[in-house]
């Protein structure tokens, strides 16, 4: 199973796009990583 996880950069307006494999399966945590 693969899942999105999307990177926003404030700063530069942008967003970046990483496809990352999820061997176990997926929860919301997986899915929406929380990153500050």
């Amino acid at each position: 199973m693969k899942a999105i996880r999307i990177h926003e950069f404030g700063d530069l307006g942008t967003l970046e796009l990483e496809e990352i494999e999820v061997p176990q399966p997926a929860t919301d945590e997986v899915l929406n990583p929380v990153e500050i």
